[in-house]
């Protein structure tokens, strides 16, 4: 087990026996167990459609550059979480090509 966090508190057995009824109560959670199945054999067709979206990215040809823009409108794509920097792409595409 890797050294814990400074200031780390770990709960007493009271306290996780209450977390692991809670998780036991709620059916939309679950715990992992059991032997780990590859994400080949688990999800072909999401691992399949993963692959070939990098394949089509890499070939896209995307060109890195620097662009200054105005901190409010960054502010706001990122605010969108992961993948804002492809959004932008997706809007200047649409309002460049039409696309």
């Amino acid at each position: 087990m890797p050294p814990l966090k400074p200031g780390h508190i770990s709960p007493t057995p009271e306290e996780d026996a209450e977390i692991e009824a809670d998780i036991a109560a709620h059916c939309d959670t679950w715990e992992a167990t059991g032997e780990l199945v590859p994400a080949t054999e688990a999800a072909p067709e999401i691992v399949a459609w993963y692959l070939a979206e990098q394949a089509r990215r890499r070939a896209a040809g995307k060109t890195r550059v620097t662009i200054r823009l105005d901190a409010d409108v960054v502010s706001q794509l990122r605010a969108g979480g992961p993948g804002w920097q492809t959004r932008a792409n997706d809007m200047l595409r649409h309002a460049v090509l039409g696309a």
